[in-house]
């Protein structure tokens, strides 16, 4: 397993923040009786199957996705609850959102939501210096490691930090600019056509983009987007509770950001999910008392979407027949290398480089090995410790 510890934090991680939402919200039904808030829980546990099959896995995706659930959630429990700690746990979570945001950038707007916190509670300037410090200690070795890797600080979207070609491993501002384009554009067509997608207005990509998905994801997102103006008609809005409006603004605008630009349901997954939940994390005096009978039913009306996108994502019956039938609860199935591999030998310099011809993966190939070969590659030395670059 060494090398692999990955394979066993996430699903150690992602299973300690289901447990917290499950146990919350029966704590919260238990204690208050307050079933909105059972609701929300019950959303954010049930909500991140559909693109989540492999509990482990090396992909940041499930473990970023339930922290970002946790961190938003968490907040607005703290803004229910007066206590003298709630500074102090605004700062973790505060914390924990920026490395977040450093596994995974999709989720660019969870420093937001303890700022919100700690600006309703009150600032000054120690905790301005604070969070300030908490940023560039959190973020500092993430861009080191970027910059190692790449030559840029943030990959591949900040500019690279080099002058008169110095670091000469940078890769080249061409490639990376490229490589945003291929995010963006398979996002928003994938297949041919992705390139030009990536640098269109919305209206000439959107129609194609939306005719593509499936329809529990129109259905999800439709309810996402309305139900908010619903929300605003029915109930008004009441300045006591701004904190919670805050929130569900910015969790609904991160949506927006998302659909217009990288609309690719791995990179806003929990957006989505949020949308459903945030409501739900209101205090219980914001809602009507209603009866069990009425409960009910309007647990399967703000259900009911999730459950068309869960099933039209047809990926229910991956999570149980992959996860329990193929070992992927805890690792992944080992991938040996296939017997009819072919690899090609490469001299560069002095260093044997290896690529395989017909996959596109390495396997237990010997480094230095690769699938994708850049003609202008060379060695920075005369051994391969002093490592490439490309010319």
């Amino acid at each position: 397993m060494l090398g692999q510890e990955i394979l066993w934090v996430n699903p150690f991680l992602s299973l300690v923040i289901f447990l917290t939402f499950f146990f919350r919200g029966i704590s919260a039904f238990q204690s208050k009786g307050d079933i909105y808030k059972s609701i929300g829980y019950g959303i954010l546990l049930i909500g991140n199957i559909p693109l989540n099959p492999d509990l482990s896995s090396a992909s940041p995706d499930l473990p970023v996705n339930l922290l970002m659930g946790y961190v938003i959630t968490t907040c607005l429990e703290l803004l229910g609850k007066p206590f003298k700690n709630r500074v102090q746990w605004l700062m973790v979570l505060f914390s924990i959102s920026i490395w977040v945001v450093s596994c995974k950038l999709s989720a660019w707007a969870l420093p937001l939501f303890p700022l919100i916190g700690l600006g309703f509670i009150g600032f000054n300037r120690t905790k301005s210096i604070v969070l300030g410090l908490i940023t560039i200690i959190v973020l500092t070795p993430w861009m080191i490691k970027n910059y190692i890797i790449s030559g840029f600080i943030i990959y591949p979207i900040g500019l690279p930090f080099n002058l008169n070609g110095i670091p000469d491993w940078s890769v080249p501002a061409s490639v990376a600019i490229q490589e945003v384009y291929s995010v963006v554009g398979w996002a928003r067509h994938p297949g041919n056509g992705y390139k030009l997608a990536a640098q269109a207005d919305l209206v000439n990509w959107f129609p194609h983009w939306w005719n593509t998905i499936n329809t529990g994801y129109k259905v999800w997102l439709l309810y996402c987007g309305f139900f908010p103006i619903f929300w605003i008609l029915k109930k008004g809005i009441n300045t006591k509770y701004n904190p919670w409006h805050i929130n569900y603004l910015m969790v609904w605008l991160a949506l927006l950001i998302w659909l217009y630009a990288t609309p690719d349901f791995r990179l806003g997954l929990e957006w989505m999910v949020l949308a459903l939940a945030i409501p739900f994390f209101y205090p219980l005096k914001y809602f009507p008392q209603i009866s069990l009978i009425k409960t009910l039913g309007l647990l399967l009306l703000c259900l009911w979407p999730l459950g068309l996108g869960i099933t039209a994502s047809q990926r229910l019956k991956a999570v149980m027949v992959q996860s329990i039938h193929k070992n992927r609860i805890w690792m992944p199935a080992w991938q040996p290398t296939p017997a009819g591999l072919k690899m090609d030998t490469i001299l560069i310099n002095s260093a044997i480089l290896i690529r395989p011809m017909n996959d596109q993966r390495c396997f237990e190939i010997p480094l230095p090995s690769t699938p994708y070969l850049s003609p202008n590659l060379h060695m920075r030395g005369t051994s391969i410790q002093e490592g490439f670059s490309v010319k």
